[in-house]
């Protein structure tokens, strides 16, 4: 299996902030204000490289060093057709987005059918999604409530109260790079 073309390049590029922003916009920047933030994020970039640490290629990672922080970036995953667009569009890219240190976690988590708030919330069996973690934070795609752009609307379970799943603003894109920029932007803090 052989390595995206994309990743050998984003590692010999000449300007690796342009070069990974290039790379990260089509799924990342989904409105003005994304474009903004993960233009920041790339500025940030110290170090591109390619980890072969593994046995077979399949799990090769292109690792983007910030020097606080590593994000590792999965090769593309077949996303399922019930996830909602936005977010198959990053699997087909990455098929996980990974910050490292500050365990911010991008990727298709199966259906999470044996959490208690499930059924008391009369949500079981109805296919959950998860699609980030922070650390022991969940957030998950709400089955029945839609946000504005007519995905699932996205729902913040905070590991100590996962009894009252707060909805969240914006889309995972937008959650994602709020996430990223707190790590590595101090100022940057997400709101929940």
């Amino acid at each position: 299996m052989a390595l995206p073309a994309t990743w050998t390049a984003i590692c010999r590029s000449r300007d690796l902030p342009g070069a990974v922003f290039e790379h990260l916009a089509p799924v990342l920047a989904t409105s003005p204000a994304n474009r903004t933030r993960l233009r920041q994020i790339c500025r940030l970039v110290k170090a591109a490289r390619i980890d072969r640490n593994h046995d077979a290629p399949a799990y090769y990672t292109l690792e983007l060093d910030f020097g606080i922080d590593q994000l590792a970036c999965s090769r593309p995953d077949r996303p399922d057709p019930r996830l909602p667009g936005s977010f198959r569009r990053i699997l087909a890219l990455h098929g996980r987005l990974h910050l490292l240190g500050a365990q911010v976690n991008l990727f298709h988590e199966t259906f999470i059918e044996d959490e208690g708030w499930l059924d008391e919330n009369n949500l079981a069996g109805l296919g959950v999604y998860c699609p980030l973690r922070v650390a022991a934070d969940i957030y998950i795609y709400h089955p029945r409530v839609r946000g504005p752009a007519g995905e699932p609307a996205l729902y913040f379970l905070d590991h100590e109260e996962a009894d009252r799943p707060r909805r969240v603003p914006g889309d995972l894109p937008s959650l994602f790079l709020r996430h990223v920029a707190s790590r590595l932007m101090p100022r940057a803090k997400p709101r929940r």
